[in-house]
């Protein structure tokens, strides 16, 4: 319009039916009551703003309060897309999203009226892209665009914002067979996990021989979220490993470990992406295209550094000086904005401690992923769900 690009409402083919012949092949449009596509619902932000935006599963709202939203994001780029591709609860493993109401929010601000309210029934098992967007100088506005079908999944600038279900189990001696329980003992401190997310803080104790449960939302473009075990032994003083904990995530502790941590795993990437590049080797054939030149085969020294970690920080000691009480970290996990974990359960186990010939216990965490871990290991008792504070 005016040599400018406008949103204007427009009509989408989905189908035909013959009403007079019930078994009419074209007759596939059904009608749902919730969003079913992978993915169900994207939101698209094509406005020169960073916005804060929330979805609630309410319908029919005019205002919207951030405690009413099952989701919340404290930021969604400008020019990028965030999409969703499961249930608001990660833990049911569905795969439908109920029809709701988005809203976008004033930074600091609590409730908000510029809402957007998704219709009373949709086209089943089609994914919908809503697009936030101001036009020329016209004010902003929320509106439902094309259904997407799987050849539309976007690209680029996008996030992932299905919460991501994860499991850690802090594995008692008892809970080993006798064979296996042989040198082994329970640590006598408590075991926590952290994470510090843009939209929601993780933080709880692991109490042995537990499970836990918790949903992670992805980092925001071009950022990674970090989820720590840390081991702490207050001598019996759980407000004070609570209080360590509580410094950690501020930062006031612990950050020259993280900043190690994270700079070897960042080397530990660079090193296996140059080893496999040595391994994957290719040719031309006669008309100049690539093609394998053999069987590709990683070396087991690699698949065994990368299922380790191989990480060597200085034995992973934080110090908290005021409050004389000294935490290690036992292990981390790192997420990006898109990645594993949409459809599946992410496993995390701390096994009990091996006592060393220098009296020393030693502890290892795995990453279940890393080892084809699928599904709940043998004995893990029944999970306690933790909810995150936002």
């Amino acid at each position: 319009q005016n040599g400018a690009y406008v949103h204007v409402p427009k009509a989408e083919f989905m189908g035909y039916a013959d009403p007079t012949s019930p078994t009419d092949k074209n007759a596939t449009v059904v009608m749902g009551s919730e969003l079913t596509g992978s993915p169900a619902l994207t939101v698209f932000n094509s406005t020169v703003d960073d916005l804060v935006i929330g979805y609630s599963s309410k319908t029919g709202a005019t205002l919207l309060k951030k405690s009413d939203c099952d989701l919340f994001l404290n930021k969604i780029e400008h020019n990028s897309f965030v999409f969703h591709s499961g249930a608001l609860d990660a833990a049911t493993k569905k795969t439908s999203l109920p029809l709701g109401t988005i809203g976008i929010f004033e930074q600091g601000v609590a409730t908000t009226s510029e809402l957007f309210v998704m219709p009373a029934s949709v086209f089943g098992g089609q994914g919908y892209t809503v697009e936030i967007y101001q036009d020329n100088d016209q004010a902003r506005a929320i509106g439902l665009q094309a259904c997407m079908s799987v050849h539309d999944v976007p690209s680029g600038r996008v996030r992932d914002i299905t919460p991501v279900s994860c499991m850690f189990w802090y594995q008692s001696v008892a809970q080993l067979n006798k064979k296996d329980a042989k040198g082994m003992v329970d640590l006598p401190g408590q075991v926590w996990v952290v994470s510090q997310g843009d939209d929601e803080t993780i933080s709880f104790q692991v109490p042995l021989g537990t499970a836990m449960q918790f949903d992670m939302i992805r980092p925001a473009l071009d950022k990674k979220r970090w989820i720590y075990c840390i081991y702490v032994d207050p001598k019996g003083d759980d407000a004070a490993a609570a209080k360590f904990i509580q410094n950690f995530i501020a930062g006031t502790i612990g950050a020259d470990i993280i900043a190690q941590y994270e700079e070897q795993s960042i080397n530990q990437f660079n090193e296996i992406q140059q080893e496999l590049s040595q391994v994957l080797t290719f040719s031309s054939n006669a008309k100049g295209n690539a093609q394998d030149s053999k069987k590709i085969v990683v070396p087991e020294t690699l698949l065994q550094a990368a299922i380790e970690g191989a990480l060597k920080v200085n034995r992973g000691q934080i110090q908290d000086q005021a409050l004389h009480i000294t935490g290690y970290l036992l292990g981390a996990d790192v997420f990006l904005p898109q990645g594993i974990g949409a459809t599946s359960t992410l496993y995390y186990q701390l096994n009990p401690s091996q006592q060393t010939a220098a009296s020393v216990p030693t502890s290892s965490m795995i990453n279940g992923y890393t080892m084809g871990i699928t599904s709940a290991p043998k004995a893990m008792p029944a999970p306690t769900v933790y909810a995150a504070s936002k």
